[in-house]
């Protein structure tokens, strides 16, 4: 019941990180791509733009804000076996009240949809992605992305 309660009740965790522009191109709707490393997402969409805007003004020139939106299936608030096995809630964060889960390395995602922003100082690009519920039924020959 503790898991539960940490499970995003609508299903939605949010990434706010950078994306070099010439990047934007690997993340069109219909890929199908790995993640190399661990990556965390919050279930706060505010955590995720400001640290998107923040990371944005600390950037390089030929960098843009970018929040993923990882759309999980809502039905895993109450059934487990509809529960995406490539995400984990950690209970102790970096920071106070983030709410922050964790993306195991080689995780899968399906892009959906995405959102060019053109008021890069106020709001950041958008890429929603499906994660892939188990990874391991899923093709090794898949992109690993460029930015994550």
């Amino acid at each position: 019941k503790e898991l539960d309660a940490q499970w995003p009740a609508k299903g939605h965790l949010f990434r706010g990180w950078i994306l070099p522009n010439k990047l934007k191109s690997f993340f069109c709707p219909g890929r199908k791509y790995r993640t190399p490393a661990f990556m965390s997402a919050s279930s706060e969409a505010e955590v995720a733009v400001k640290f998107a805007i923040r990371s944005f003004k600390w950037s390089k020139e030929g960098n843009a804000p970018v929040m993923w939106i990882f759309e999980l299936d809502p039905a895993g608030f109450k059934d487990h076996t509809k529960r995406c096995q490539q995400v984990q809630y950690l209970e102790h964060s970096s920071l106070k009240h983030e709410k922050e889960y964790v993306f195991s390395p080689y995780s899968v995602f399906f892009v959906t949809r995405t959102i060019w922003s053109n008021d890069l100082k106020t709001f950041p690009h958008v890429i929603m992605v499906k994660p892939s519920q188990n990874a391991s039924f899923v093709s090794e020959a898949l992109p690993t992305a460029p930015c994550y």
